[in-house]
């Protein structure tokens, strides 16, 4: 049984003639701090039936890129993967995204409400995506959300 949740965000830099950016890091978290996030889960390989969320959850979730960042050349796309444990019900605050360059500058931009009362939650077995368009005037996002198909592999790069 699946029981993974899988985010991932395909970033674009939309701009012509740009230099390219860099990218340190993409948070996902709500916008009014309720958290709904968590960092650990149990896991019974005997019976192999379900993951239990424990701990504490908290309000927002990072993928921080090695190195020097995520270099992104302009009007090309790359796609960063965020595996997540089960969230708990987010619907009553939107989601919001955030980008931090390797200068320092933060781009954020607030999903619609409308996006998280669709969500809901993020569920076992699923997996959103987030495209996130870096744009002349900030981002724009576009969300999608499929569940895994039986006997298909999806495979998530880890450094």
């Amino acid at each position: 049984m699946n029981e993974a949740v899988c985010i991932f965000f395909k970033i674009i830099c939309v701009i012509k003639n740009h230099r390219g950016l860099i990218f340190r890091n993409i948070q996902l978290a709500t916008m009014d701090g309720t958290p709904v996030f968590y960092a650990t889960a149990s896991f019974n390989p005997q019976t192999q039936e379900s993951v239990a969320v424990t701990g504490d959850p908290v309000s927002s979730v990072l993928l921080g890129f090695a190195g020097n960042g995520f270099p992104l050349p302009s009007g090309e796309m790359h796609k960063a993967y965020l595996p997540v444990l089960p969230t708990d019900d987010f619907s009553h605050t939107p989601l919001v995204i955030k980008l931090t360059m390797s200068d320092g500058e933060e781009l954020v931009t607030e999903l619609p409400l409308s996006a998280s009362e669709s969500l809901k939650k993020f569920t076992p077995g699923a997996y959103c995506i987030f495209n996130v368009n870096k744009t002349l005037t900030g981002l724009t996002v576009g969300v999608e959300t499929a569940g895994w198909e039986e006997g298909t592999e999806i495979i998530i790069p880890f450094v």
